[in-house]
């Protein structure tokens, strides 16, 4: 004789088939979902010296951001041809997260000077920057590299430049509403600082082009 089929009861079902438990069942999300995205130390200036590039993510896939932005950088030609082969490359910097809720913070400048704008290309200004410091050309006479190519790599792994890692999933407290989220982040500057480096070196078709200066000046 068969043995009779017993069916739990509807609670025991409830366990496998009813809703999970909040902190299995979040989706997870961007750091542009969180509530409270605010720029803080470090925000950069419109100018019309060092003009933008982004990365493009079909040829550099682990160009990204924090939030998944892609990296990007400014640059502008030398003056004098016996400059040509001679280069200014700025990291920027701005400190760290080491910890997932110490990056939730961040990106809203929680807790520190720091905020979205040093995990994220998209506050960055969208045409250009003024050069300051070492890439100053407006003193030469008191800046020997006034005169060399400049980069300007913006900062936004939010990892000293070393990381590799992609799609890291976080679970933080949202700063601006304390409920638990899931977050995805990337922490891939060394793949940034290398992309940069590829595309300044490649002989590109079209190549990379500077147009800020009044005439476009190709860098071939």
């Amino acid at each position: 004789m068969n043995p009779k089929l017993t069916i739990p009861a509807l609670p025991v079902l409830a366990l496998f088939l009813g809703p999970c438990l909040p902190a299995f069942c979040q989706p997870v999300i961007d750091f542009t979902e969180l509530s409270c995205g605010r720029t803080g130390a470090g925000e950069l200036d419109p100018g019309d010296q060092l003009q933008r590039h982004d990365m493009d993510l079909r040829t550099y896939p682990g160009a990204m951001c924090n939030d998944g932005s892609p990296g990007i950088f400014y640059f502008r030609p030398y003056v004098g041809e016996e400059n040509r082969n001679r280069w200014v490359i700025q990291l920027k910097g701005g400190g760290v997260c080491d910890s997932p809720q110490s990056c939730a913070d961040r990106w809203c400048a929680e807790g520190t000077n720091f905020g979205m704008n040093t995990m994220s290309s998209i506050t960055s200004p969208r045409v250009g920057i003024d050069g300051h410091g070492i890439l100053n050309r407006n003193q030469a006479s008191l800046n020997p590299w006034a005169k060399y190519n400049h980069v300007f790599i913006h900062y936004c792994s939010s990892d000293q430049w070393m990381g590799n890692n992609r799609n890291e999933i976080m679970t933080v407290i949202d700063p601006g509403t304390h409920v638990p989220r899931k977050i995805r982040a990337h922490f891939l500057g060394h793949q940034i600082f290398e992309a940069a480096i590829d595309i300044l070196r490649a002989r590109r078709d079209p190549p990379l082009t500077h147009f800020l200066s009044g005439q476009a000046v190709s860098f071939s």
